[in-house]
């Protein structure tokens, strides 16, 4: 099976889909990679192997071999990251293809667990672990979970015992191990490409965050409003990294990607723009509209509301001045009173719940602290 596990890696095209062309597959399908889906094949090989094998000893031993595989099949994917020392451009077609192997992987594991053929071998592992300790040497290794240690001198009596008794179903926790493997592995390899991703728009985003935001032209003096000139080569690009990343991971992969992005670049952008500059009319008007006709519109539907943030602070910022006054007021009430109750600290006001105006208002990813911070970032209220 080593031997087949190496054939399958040795292949020119292991990290190539193996259904690209046929039309009628499901999008999903079609990136399912040729090294996944001819692992999963030798599997199911395996399985029609000793499913109708009569002793239970003989299956353990046969299902031992499986798990050892996918321990196997798991420690050659991440081998496949790192080519001759060097790491492989997380943004890469061979990139997402093994993160997309990782995920089809664990997606069938946690499948298996509930199928009445695994749950019985749960059955029968969980039967010979009371076994062996009752008639043996405990031969079962703790460290590894994923290790089915068959004693040979016991297993004709297992044997007859387990043939002799009624099986009973249960999920299948022997895989719970090797599930978190692969999850643990997909988050870390979603890791590296969003970090990635964030570390290439902070670099791209220096001109756009030292914009002149507090000496920007009234918005009136614009025929049409467009989107800031600094931002569009870092808008290109996030658009450019988002339609590639659908085009080559698997839709639920891809979307977390893009929506933890987005929401780490939100906070980026808020607190490197709204909370260390000052706006006047023509900055908050200009940075309102980049965020609804330029970062909001990069990304899916589902996701575009995710620069809340800078979002909501773009509302507060171009409020008109009257209605901004009030809501100081409110809010300094607010914190009055919370500060008469005893809430004191800034950790506390931060993550207090937030008052009806603000919600009025759309506002619901700002506290109240953090709404009177923006506020404080308006020239027009400054000079007041």
């Amino acid at each position: 099976s080593r031997t087949k596990l190496d054939k399958i890696f040795q292949s020119p095209t292991a990290h190539q889909s193996v259904y690209e062309r046929m039309l009628e597959r499901a999008p999903d399908e079609i990136k399912i990679s040729e090294c996944a889906e001819t692992f999963l094949t030798l599997l199911h090989a395996m399985e029609d192997r000793y499913r109708h094998v009569p002793y239970p000893s003989c299956s353990l031993r046969l299902f031992s071999l499986q798990l050892d595989l996918f321990d196997e099949f798991l420690r050659d994917l991440k081998f496949s990251l790192n080519i001759e020392q060097q790491d492989i451009d997380p943004l890469s077609k061979h990139f997402c293809s093994i993160l997309n192997s990782v995920v089809y992987i664990a997606d069938v594991i946690q499948q298996w667990k509930n199928r009445s053929h695994y749950q019985r071998l749960q059955y029968l592992y969980d039967e010979y672990k009371v076994f062996i300790k009752k008639y043996g040497t405990d031969n079962l290794d703790e460290e590894n979970l994923n290790m089915i240690q068959i004693d040979s001198t016991l297993a004709q009596q297992f044997d007859l015992i387990q043939l002799n008794k009624e099986n009973n179903f249960v999920t299948a926790s022997i895989f719970d191990h090797l599930l978190e493997q692969y999850r643990d592995e997909e988050e870390t390899d979603c890791n590296i490409i969003v970090n990635h991703i964030v570390s290439l728009l902070k670099t791209k985003s220096r001109r756009y965050i030292n914009e002149k935001w507090s000496t920007m032209p009234n918005p009136k003096d614009y025929f049409n409003m467009s989107i800031s000139p600094s931002a569009i080569d870092i808008l290109l690009e996030l658009q450019t990294i988002f339609s590639n990343l659908s085009i080559n991971l698997v839709k639920n992969v891809s979307n977390e990607i893009r929506a933890r992005v987005t929401m780490e670049f939100d906070e980026y952008l808020f607190n490197w723009i709204v909370n260390d500059h000052t706006f006047n009319e023509g900055g908050a008007s200009q940075f309102l509209f980049d965020i609804n006709r330029g970062w909001s519109r990069i990304a899916n539907d589902h996701v575009s509301q995710l620069f809340n943030k800078c979002r909501e602070s773009a509302l507060l910022l171009t409020m008109p001045i009257g209605s901004a006054l009030l809501l100081v007021d409110a809010l300094q009430q607010e914190l009055s009173i919370k500060s008469l109750s005893n809430v004191s600290s800034k950790d506390s006001l931060v993550s207090s719940p937030l008052p009806s105006a603000l919600h009025e208002m759309g506002i619901h990813h700002l506290s109240e602290f953090g709404a009177g911070q923006v506020l404080q970032r308006r020239l027009d209220l400054t000079n007041c």
